[in-house]
């Protein structure tokens, strides 16, 4: 024994060259950069051979590629580039007001070199054409940011954001304005406007620029958190029991991993403050007063004399009157992004708007009286009662879905107090509201032997229409199939008079099914246990109820041919006569119909 292990320990030391050159591939699989002069001469073999070994094993060199090995290395590519871009994506994005900041410093800091290289001729462009290139090139960076700012307030769905961002864009672009328009004159609706007197006009653009940077943002947030929102409601709504049950389960550790005091009062933002406040009505006329009578003194102190001709009431200087709108307008979008709602939105943004004709009614030059009744006799307040409510209904919605979104990026961030409300949630899922529920357990007498030494096509078959049979009566009798597994079924009922009335229905045609459909010699002969109760969840959810359980205890009970029922069915029944077994099951009383059959 002892010379025969020598001998083969002997065999496996003396290995080939080429048994050694496979083993060294094999524990470098897809390694063929070594020079193929160092593998012959490691393994003394002659450098062709492994030469061919190499090439074989990577592909022939002669051997053009196929058409999945281009979709092959297409796809790794794709997939590897996809990956780095998300990765970029996420990375760019994860902080919006930062991200907002930098593309524009940024954009507006090469847009400011290009133009000071070009009027030093710098630009590899003819003198003529410097400034078409600089357009050229400022469309390109303005389409990129605008872009690189609809991912970003995508991904955060917040309408917050775009105020932030709107903040930085109102800096930024009202200081690129001013300085860029120091010292030059301008040309307003025909009427030459002096240097001195141009700079309101430069910052009222900065304003206008802004107006629409806040409106592009906006839509985008809501657009981002519609769909964030939706997909998080639809991946909610797709989660099994399991699911559901899982998530609680892992929901309940976090809260508990936090350990925090439930009893220290949470500091609130005033945001949250204004959307739970009842007195968002009183706010509301309120605010509208102060608006009101900041743009009733505005406007009367840079007011002119009434031009009558022009059809306009007063005259006012175009920036004055474009700052008043844009108070106005921006004052209404905050309130009614405030508001948390769709009818706290249009509640509280028609008392501001009536706030704002209660501070017109002042007595100043211009306003007062007089110019409530213009407003009502030219349509300009009914026009603005329908812009409001119209207003209101988008920035409802606007508020809607930022306040859901919201609720989505607290319980990413495992907030405890979203953390428990999701919990709360989930149990009113996984708990609706109790309701009674009968089970009814039917099971065949004597299968085993049924099935002994009979056709398996035929107890296939016979058994199959066996369970067609109960389940057609079942549904008939306003029930649910819950399982037909092995040589019985499972059913649910809401009441216990169908649930009886079904089982007696199957034990009177079980003789017709014997006689029309069985194809086994032995007949079936059924027993069926009944019994109710209480139920949090639907029993196709929870297969392994007590109730169940209990019923089919029953069933084992009830003589071949009958019908045993629990007191509790006994309890819902009226007038049904039953004879009381000896012995509890389960801690029940049990009782035998006495007329297990229907009367034909």
């Amino acid at each position: 024994m002892a010379e025969a292990l020598t001998q083969t320990q002997g065999r496996e030391e003396q290995q080939s060259p080429v048994d050694e050159l496979v083993a060294y591939l094999r524990a470098h699989p897809y390694k063929f950069d070594h020079p193929k002069s160092e593998l012959a001469k490691r393994f003394g073999m002659d450098e062709e051979f492994v030469a061919d070994v190499l090439d074989t094993l990577r592909g022939s060199p002669n051997k053009l590629p196929t058409f999945d090995s281009f979709f092959k290395a297409f796809s790794v590519t794709a997939r590897g580039v996809g990956t780095y871009l998300l990765r970029l994506y996420d990375e760019f994005t994860e902080r919006p007001v930062v991200a907002v900041l930098v593309t524009l410093v940024l954009s507006v800091s090469v847009m400011m070199l290009l133009r000071h290289a070009g009027f030093l001729g710098m630009l590899p462009v003819p003198e003529a054409k410097v400034a078409e290139a600089l357009q050229n090139v400022g469309l390109m960076l303005g389409g990129a940011v605008v872009v690189l700012h609809a991912l970003v307030y995508f991904r955060h769905g917040m309408i917050r954001y775009a105020f932030y961002g709107s903040s930085v864009v109102l800096a930024i672009a009202v200081s690129m304005f001013t300085y860029l328009g120091r010292g030059r004159p301008l040309t307003v609706n025909g009427a030459f406007v002096p240097a001195e007197h141009a700079m309101p006009y430069y910052v009222f653009a900065g304003f206008a620029v802004t107006a629409f940077y806040f409106g592009f943002a906006a839509v985008a947030c809501l657009v981002g958190g519609y769909w964030h929102t939706n997909t998080a409601d639809r991946q909610q709504k797709r989660l099994t029991r399991q699911e559901l049950i899982d998530r609680l389960f892992y929901l309940q550790e976090r809260l508990r991993d936090e350990r925090f005091d439930p009893t220290v009062r949470r500091r609130q933002s005033i945001v949250a403050v204004l959307r739970t406040t009842p007195w968002m009505p009183v706010i509301g006329l309120g605010a509208g007063l102060v608006v009101g009578i900041a743009t009733v003194v505005l406007r009367s102190s840079f007011a002119g004399p009434p031009l009558a001709d022009s059809g306009l009431y007063m005259w006012l200087p175009e920036p004055i009157k474009l700052l008043s709108r844009l108070v106005t307008g921006l004052s209404f979008l905050a309130l009614g992004y405030l508001s948390g709602g769709i009818r706290r939105a249009v509640i509280a943004l028609v008392l501001m708007f009536a706030g704002t004709l209660a501070a017109e009614m002042m007595p100043l030059p211009f306003f007062g009286p007089d110019y409530i009744e213009y407003l009502k006799s030219s349509g300009a307040m009914l026009e603005g009662l329908l812009n409001t409510l119209l207003l209101a209904l988008l920035v409802g919605v606007g508020a809607h879905i930022d306040k859901r979104a919201r609720v989505r990026q607290k319980l990413q961030e495992h907030d405890p107090a979203y953390v428990t409300a999701e919990i709360v949630e989930i149990q009113w899922r996984l708990s609706p509201t109790a309701a009674a529920s009968c089970v009814v357990v039917v099971d065949v007498a004597g299968s085993t032997r049924m099935k002994a030494e009979a056709d398996p096509l035929a107890v296939e078959y016979s058994f199959r229409a066996f369970h067609s049979f109960v389940a057609k009566i079942t549904v008939k009798r306003g029930g649910t199939v819950l399982s037909t597994a092995g040589d019985g079924a499972v059913l649910t009922f809401n009441s216990c008079a169908e649930a009886l009335y079904a089982a007696k229905e199957m034990q009177t045609k079980i003789g017709q099914f014997n006689s029309n459909t069985n194809r086994l010699a032995a007949s079936f002969r059924v027993r069926i246990g009944v019994h109710t109760g209480q139920v949090s969840a639907h029993l196709q959810d929870v297969p392994f109820s007590e109730l169940i359980d209990i019923a089919a205890h029953v069933e084992r009970e009830a003589p071949v041919g009958g019908i045993a029922v629990t007191q509790r069915v006994v309890e819902n029944l009226a007038d049904e006569r039953v004879a009381a077994l000896k012995d509890q099951v389960d801690g029940q009383n049990v009782f035998v119909v006495l007329n297990p059959t229907l009367v034909v």
